[in-house]
Parts: structure tokens; sequence; C-alpha cells
């Protein structure tokens, strides 16, 4: 049975066993994406298949990884402090905001800032790149010492040295279903006596030897992430602001706004900046815009995209291809709904039994406004967000129309 939360309290918090824990692989699976991109040569939209892997550990380790995020974190809040960046780094950090907040703070800056440029940058692979050197220098500043301590030490192995199993292999091998895990009353996937015999013997275990990456999807990584820019983040900031410009960065995502003039100077010292960190900016994704006052209107030469928006100087829009993602995934909800109902029919049909309507309780609760996390409720809280928008509304009125004519299909 999994350890109760006395028992791994008093491992978390004792420093001398976390230096002897021994962590266990993290599990991964992949988490995949389509969106569409338009292709300059054929003048086509092309459907662009994203891959991102995630991983999670053991629950003994989870507890392990949280603890220490929260020890970490009040240092971190600190140090925030001391370099006046709590209103710039936006991410992994408890504000009660979400990145519609973050989104609607932005535009508000670029409509009260009026004339200006608009710098969008992205980092490519970003956990995928952390160099671990400079994560542990990091780390150890934050906590004000030249060297980590023993328990935390140990931490940054864990995370830097990280071994993996991927989760579709084991669950294949214990017989596990992927959609239902937890049936048959399971409650982990195997004991440690057979992850030790059986998993570890079966060469399922893949181990990080590079130089660079944590896993993401720890509690631990979000906040390491930070950690690891924060004397990028001071540099940009007070950059930016010897010209009044703002700098925001929410993970991987930057935004800037400054002068008109200053455009491609900011870029240059960005991309410099980042060249000592050993991670890249993603080109493709780097969006570079001007606003401007056109007959009392502010305009943009070309709607900036930032955390799942669009704004074009007047108007916000949910990014279309979220759109596009709501309905695949609905799509393919309604089509396994109808399919699992004529399985279940044809069984019913076979004994006699009277047949049994599409059940459409959990559809609607997972893809209209009668569900209460899911991304029409996200649509809805947008529009409120984003000043009541009128875009946003149009968007996501048409999404009830098009479930209900899905499941008359």
């Amino acid at each position: 049975m999994p350890l109760g939360f006395e028992k791994s309290s008093k491992i978390v918090t004792n420093s001398s066993k976390i230096e002897k824990h021994s962590f266990l692989p993290f599990i991964t699976f992949n988490i995949i994406s389509y969106k569409y991109k338009y292709n300059e040569k054929t003048k086509k939209k092309e459907k662009v298949e994203k891959t991102r892997t995630i991983s999670y550990s053991s629950h003994l380790d989870g507890y392990i990884y949280s603890y220490y995020a929260l020890t970490l974190s009040k240092y971190y809040e600190e140090k925030l402090k001391e370099k006046s960046l709590r209103n710039n780094v936006l991410a992994f950090r408890k504000l009660g905001k979400s990145n519609i907040d973050f989104a609607k703070q932005a535009f508000d800056d670029i409509k009260t800032y009026g004339d200006c440029s608009v710098i969008a940058l992205d980092f490519s692979k970003f956990f995928d790149t952390l160099d671990h050197r400079i994560l542990k220098e990091q780390w150890a500043n934050i906590l004000n010492v030249k060297t980590l301590p023993n328990d935390h030490y140990k931490i940054y192995k864990s995370i830097t040295k990280f071994a993996t199993v991927d989760r579709d292999k084991i669950y294949e091998y214990f017989s596990i279903s992927k959609h239902n895990p937890k049936s048959k009353n399971r409650k982990r996937i195997c004991t440690i006596e057979e992850f030790r015999e059986e998993v570890r013997k079966k060469g399922f275990i893949d181990s990080n030897s590079e130089k660079k990456g944590i896993p993401q999807g720890s509690s631990l990584s979000a906040l390491l992430s930070n950690i690891y820019m924060i004397d990028f983040d001071e540099k940009i900031k007070n950059y930016v602001h010897t010209f009044e410009g703002k700098y925001y960065r929410y993970c991987d995502d930057m935004l800037i706004i400054a002068p008109i003039n200053r455009k491609e100077e900011i870029e240059k010292f960005v991309i410099h900046e980042i060249s000592h960190l050993n991670v890249e900016i993603n080109i493709e994704k780097t969006e570079k815009r001007v606003f401007q006052s056109i007959n009392g209107k502010l305009r943009s030469d070309k709607p900036i995209q930032y955390l799942g928006f669009i704004f074009d100087g007047e108007n916000i829009f949910i990014r279309p291809s979220s759109i596009s993602r709501y309905y695949q995934k609905m799509k393919k909800g309604v089509l396994l709904a109808k399919k699992t109902r004529d399985k279940k029919n044809k069984i019913r049909e076979a004994r006699n039994i009277p047949s049994e309507k599409l059940y459409k309780k959990k559809l609607y609760t997972r893809y209209s406004y009668l569900g209460k996390s899911n991304f029409v409720s996200y649509g809805i809280k947008s529009k409120r967000i984003m000043d009541n928008s009128t875009t946003i509304k149009k968007q996501t009125s048409r999404l009830w129309g098009n479930l209900l004519k899905e499941i008359e299909k």
C-alpha cells in the first residue's frame, strides 16, 4: 500500500533521510496535439503534429518534490522582491490569476502605451534544454549559499540525472487499461518488488545521460525553470525599463512592449542574453508587431498572439487553433459515445432488451456551458475577463449549436 501522510511527512521533512533516499524513475507519457500551419510554398494550411512528454513521479517522490518546491518558492519569492521582478514573472506562482488575466493585462498595457512595438518570443524545447550546471548555480544562489546542501543536492541529482519508464509499455506488461487504469480497484501500477524484479530487469528504464534537461510535469520542475531564468529576467527587465517599456515572461513565453524604433535592438539584446543560458529561441514563433493610432483607433500591422489569445489593437480573440482543438476533441468524444451506445445496444438486442438512447449528460458536461471546467467555460470566463469581449462571445456562441449538430448526426 502507498505510504500514509504521517509516514511520508517524517521522510519528506527529514533532510538526512532525503540524502539517502532512492528515487524511482519518472513515468512518462506523450500528449499529442495538432494545429494547422500555413505553408508559404503550397499556399495551403497543413496539419502539424506536436508531441509533449509529461512525467510524473511515485507518490513518495512526489511528496518530496512538492515539499522542496514549497521550501524553494519562499526563497525565490524573496529574490523576486529583492530584484523588483514580482510583476514580470507570471507563471508557476501563487498569484490568484490565470493566463487570461495576464493576457488582459498585457493588452491593456499596449492600449495605454499607444504607438509601440510588441515583441513576443518563445523558447524552443525549454525544459529539455535547461543546462544542469547553470541550474545548480542558480539553485545555490536562491538559497544564498555557494554549495548546495546535501539534501538539496540529492534532489538536484534526481531531477537532472533522472530515469524514466514509458507508461504505455508497463501498462501493457501488467495488463492495465490505458482508458481505465484504476479498474479492478488498482491503486498502483506495481509493487516495489515487482518494479525491481520485473520492470528493471526487462530493460524498460531509460536514463538521462545528457548534461541538460529536466522532466516536465513534476511539481518542482516548473519552479526550477523560473529559478534558472532569474538573472536573465532581471537583465531584460532593467534593459527594457530604460526606455519605459514592459517585460513579461510566462514560462517559455516572453512579451516586450517598447517604443517602435527599439524593436530590432531589443530582439538582438534578448537573443544575445539568451545565448548565455544555453537555451534557444524558436525563431518561427517570434512575432514583432507595430501598434499605431490611426484615425483615433489603435491598429496593428498584424495581430499579436499571446497566452492563447490574439489582439489587433481593438479586438481580442481566442486563438483559432484552440477552437479547432476543442472541435477535434468534441467530435472524437461524441463518436466514442455513439460507438459505446451501439456496442451496448447490440448486446441488449441479443437479449431482447430495449435499446438505449445516446447518453448525453457526460457530453454536455465535457463540451458545453453545462460543465464547469471545460473549454466552453474557459471561453465564457475569457469573455468576462476581457471586458465582455463581443468577438470572444461570437466565437463561443456557436459551440453549443455545433455540439447538438454532432450529436444528432
